[in-house]
């Protein structure tokens, strides 16, 4: 079984990395992305953990600041600059079969 998931893995990456990212498809990242943001904020424990992470690193910054830089991402530039670093061929693997 596991051969068949690598090769899965495989074609659905090669596929990504051969097709430019349909709009729709890229206005429903930003959406869910957007929406996990919105939603990791709802408890005052996350809200109170993400105001004290930036002012211990010193970047102050708004709450809405990660949504602005959100809308100024670009699928192009994504699939060229990021999508290479998350390349399966660059993970280590650790296969846990039953014994």
């Amino acid at each position: 079984e596991l051969p068949a998931v690598r090769q899965a893995i495989s074609a659905v990456w090669q596929d990504l990395n051969e097709q430019p990212i349909a709009e729709a498809e890229w206005s429903r990242v930003q959406r869910l992305v957007a929406n996990a943001y919105r939603f990791s904020l709802e408890s005052a424990g996350a809200l109170a953990g993400l105001i004290g992470s930036n002012a211990l690193w010193g970047r102050p910054q708004s709450l809405d600041r990660p949504l602005e830089l959100l809308a100024q991402w670009d699928p192009l530039r994504l699939q060229s600059d990021v999508l290479p670093l998350l390349d399966p061929a660059r993970a280590a693997v650790l296969e846990a079969v039953p014994a």
